[in-house]
């Protein structure tokens, strides 16, 4: 593969070898032209090109190296910064997984005791109706004694008024 670089004084002289412009002509490495050895051999400004030109492909070979070592780096630093968000992408559904264990194992306590709690008011609302069933006998039981006072009253008043009477006569 052969690369040309061509720089004229003047534009009408490009690609041409004239005293009055400078034409470098670049190979790749291991191929000569001849064109190439007899422009150097005949100009020495294109020697002097020549070696621009070796310390220029160093220049781009090095800057390669160079974007090629920082490429690599930023690949590594993106790469652990993946494999730490990975992680935390991992804890933070272990933690989540917990949480809804935690939150559903929360929800069946609630449940079972809103159940229970349930069951007390049914229960409460039971006992409520006989605690006033029992009052409301009691409290007849009470009408009663005292109605059947009033009658012993009565009779014994009775009595004491026959036996007085009877004593009387």
């Amino acid at each position: 593969e052969q690369a040309a670089l061509c720089a004229c004084l003047s534009s009408s002289n490009c690609g041409k070898f004239n005293p009055g412009s400078l034409y470098l002509q670049m190979s790749a490495p291991g191929v000569s032209s001849p064109g190439n050895t007899l422009a150097k051999s005949m100009d020495p400004r294109l020697i002097q090109a020549d070696a621009g030109e070796e310390s220029m492909r160093e220049l781009i070979e090095a800057k390669q190296r160079e974007l090629n070592e920082i490429n690599e780096v930023r690949r590594q630093a993106l790469k652990q910064d993946v494999a730490t968000k990975q992680q935390k992408i991992e804890e933070l559904e272990a933690k989540l997984s917990s949480l809804k264990k935690d939150f559903n194992f929360n929800l069946s306590l609630i449940e079972e005791r809103d159940a229970e709690l349930r069951r007390y008011d049914v229960a409460f609302a039971d006992m409520k109706q006989r605690v006033l069933e029992s009052e409301k006998a009691v409290s007849e039981h009470r009408a009663q004694m005292a109605e059947l006072q009033s009658t012993v009253d009565r009779e014994r008043r009775r009595a004491v008024e026959a036996e007085e009477t009877a004593q009387e006569e």
